[in-house]
């Protein structure tokens, strides 16, 4: 029995865990107030993400597109980016958007392959996310129902499993600083299955320079989630604690 009460404490902090990721990604991924201040950068050069996005007019075969992404605003920037994020969790069925209603073919095969591949990822992860509110919410139930005996035989379990998964997440990141570039194709090959390795076109001039901003504050929201819940923790074990220790 006191294992049942560890393995469920387990698979209660890894759900929280992920839910708490996935909430992470979110929401940067899907704020406007983040995409604008990233549009606004200047670069080295002068230029803007919009700049950047204008010049990649020229790969374009579609006149209705070229023309639209030569007279590119930092507003339409933002609904295409948008309209991207939608794609990639199933609101929208088509990439390209249809603006005025013209459809505009703004992004080359290639690009549209490796988009539909990271649709493809988020699906995966929706999945997940959706399996882990199924976890969650019955580990939960558990543990408020048997406070006793989760107090007694697992009150430290969702401390070390977060250590254990941080620990894992320290090697990971650790091997990205020694070679990213390594790190990099490596998590590309094993999650997308197409063209991931194009120098230029729309797609990579719109994201190119909200990533590597876009990573850490994920990992920040991240962590101050983790902190919460783990106060959360401490906090529901001192009570426990006094009402079954006075």
């Amino acid at each position: 029995m006191k294992a049942i009460y560890k393995i469920c404490a387990v698979f209660f902090t890894l759900s929280v865990f992920l839910i708490l990721g996935f909430i992470s990604i979110m929401i940067p991924a899907t704020s406007t107030a983040f995409y604008s201040s990233q549009f606004s950068k200047v670069d080295e050069y002068g230029d803007t993400a919009v700049d950047d996005v204008r010049y990649q007019a020229k790969y374009l075969s579609d006149e209705n597109a070229k023309a639209y992404i030569e007279n590119l605003t930092e507003d339409q920037l933002m609904d295409l980016m948008m309209h991207t994020m939608k794609y990639c969790l199933f609101l929208e069925d088509d990439l390209n958007p249809t603006v005025g209603g013209v459809h505009l073919e703004v992004f080359r095969e290639d690009e549209y392959s490796h988009m539909k591949d990271v649709k493809g990822v988020f699906g995966g992860g929706l999945l997940m996310v959706l399996f882990s509110l199924v976890i969650f919410g019955v580990t939960l139930t558990l543990g408020l129902l048997k406070k006793k005996g989760y107090y007694e035989n697992a009150k430290k379990v969702p401390y070390f499993t977060l250590i254990g998964v941080f620990s894992v997440l320290a090697f990971i990141g650790l091997a990205a600083a020694i070679n990213f570039d390594v790190a990099f194709e490596v998590f590309h090959m094993i999650f997308f299955d197409g063209n991931w390795q194009f120098s230029n076109g729309v797609m990579i001039a719109m994201i190119g320079r909200i990533f590597l901003d876009l990573v850490p504050i994920i990992l920040i929201i991240w962590v101050v989630l983790l902190a919460l819940f783990v106060v959360g923790v401490i906090s529901y074990n001192k009570w426990l604690k006094k009402k079954y220790e006075a």
